[in-house]
């Protein structure tokens, strides 16, 4: 092989590899909160959950919630809050399977997230503070790994069932949020 059909076999590769303009991933978020949130009691129980669309299909997403997702023990304290990447996706029809688990002991914070963050590391980049009750590492991959069934309901929204859990109502309805859209690095942790 001559070094120009080298050169041209190497960029044919790499044109091959970039992604296709046409095939731009979307994000749509939905949004749960419970009913005994408290501003005075500084109880922000919510979750957002982010998914990643393909030419209109679920890719991936993040779930941006508090350590109950997991936590089932938890006694005494307050919980931590966390972005979970979504793990094992499968899609059927309206249904969508996933599941969520904690990477890294570093990854649990002690204020709520905002939506529009989607990485641990964003909020580590922007000195979230740390969750004192956080995960030994040892444990980390120990945990309790819940599996998701998501449903599309007609009115747009989600029916969200997580595992046969006590923590957590079994069915938790997610609304859609049609255009909102936070800066997360527009808010000061020390606000919470």
């Amino acid at each position: 092989m001559t070094r120009k059909q080298i050169i041209l076999s190497t960029l044919l590769v790499l044109v091959a590899t970039f992604p296709s303009f046409g095939q731009e991933v979307t994000r749509k978020m939905y949004k749960w909160v419970a009913d005994d949130n408290s501003e005075k009691d500084r109880i922000f129980d919510y979750a957002y959950l982010t998914l990643y669309l393909k030419d209109g299909k679920v890719t991936g997403g993040v779930l941006n919630a508090t350590t109950d997702e997991y936590d089932v023990l938890r006694e005494g304290y307050v919980c931590g809050y966390s972005i979970f990447p979504l793990k094992n996706v499968r899609v059927d029809g309206d249904t969508i399977r996933f599941m969520i688990e904690v990477e890294r002991e570093d990854d649990l914070f002690s204020t709520p997230l905002p939506a529009g963050m989607e990485t641990c590391q964003f909020a580590r980049n922007l000195k979230y503070p740390k969750w004192k009750h956080a995960v030994p590492q040892k444990w980390v991959f120990a945990t309790n790994k819940p599996e998701y069934i998501v449903v599309r309901l007609k009115d747009g929204n989600l029916s969200v069932r997580q595992g046969e859990r006590d923590t957590y109502p079994k069915v938790r309805i997610f609304v859609y949020q049609p255009s909102f859209y936070v800066k997360p690095q527009d808010i000061d942790p020390a606000s919470w």
